[in-house]
């Protein structure tokens, strides 16, 4: 009755999930149109054609260096790498996470043969549904620069961007306010945000990814349980 009842779990859970939950928005950004729109609003003075994009895209160096698993991996025709995460939580570490995953995706093109002069540009962009510094801006964007000469950029090609779903400030387009506020849970009338909510109500119908989805939830209850038990018999 206990797997019973979790599976019941599990099945009320996954009739709820929203834009937030990791496994959601890795499947519903595959459809390319959504997130081709997602990048340029979030990042409007780049240009680009097309996107080759990859989910859940596993880069491991070698066993004995912590891996990572991109939500979102996007290259544009011309090269520029464009890496998303749905960070749900704050866990204190996020700023050297994204540090990691920078160093993931340039030792991912530098395995491929790319040489230092050749590494495009990068943006590693975490979606957050709460405000990590506490300004209260919607977008948080840095960039490496010299602290001895104002405006002097190290020119490594290499951004970063926090985006704070609870932001209160009037510091972004509205298309990306409204996506945000959708982040957060708020009702929008944006075409943007409609379609997107479309295509998660779209997702939850999909009984493939439901299978999938409390495949990996189960599995991860699973290794929980195993490791309360090896807890307790090392107790």
């Amino acid at each position: 009755s206990d797997v019973c009842s979790s599976d019941l779990e599990i099945s009320n859970e996954w009739d709820n999930l929203g834009i937030t939950n990791d496994f959601i928005f890795y499947k519903v950004m595959q459809d390319k149109e959504l997130l081709e729109e997602l990048v340029r609003i979030i990042l409007p003075d780049i240009e680009f054609d097309d996107l080759n994009i990859t989910a859940q895209k596993p880069i491991e160096i070698g066993k004995d260096v912590h891996g990572v698993r991109f939500d979102i991996f996007a290259t544009s025709n011309d090269g520029t790498v464009i890496e998303i995460e749905m960070q749900v939580l704050s866990q204190g570490n996020l700023p050297r996470r994204l540090r990691y995953y920078g160093s993931m995706v340039d030792s991912e093109l530098l395995d491929k043969g790319v040489v230092y002069s050749k590494l495009k540009d990068c943006y590693v962009i975490a979606i957050c549904p709460f405000d990590y510094y506490n300004k209260g801006l919607h977008k948080y964007t840095f960039t490496n620069r010299c602290h001895e000469t104002d405006g002097l950029e190290m020119g490594d090609g290499t951004t970063k961007i926090v985006l704070n779903a609870v932001g209160t400030a009037n510091d972004v387009s509205r298309k990306l306010k409204e996506f945000l506020n959708y982040v957060s849970g708020k009702p929008s009338d944006d075409e943007y945000v409609k379609k997107l909510d479309a295509a998660v109500y779209k997702a939850r119908q999909n009984k493939e990814w439901r299978r999938q989805y409390m495949t990996l939830l189960m599995r991860d209850l699973e290794n929980q349980e195993i490791g309360i038990e090896k807890g307790r018999e090392e107790g």
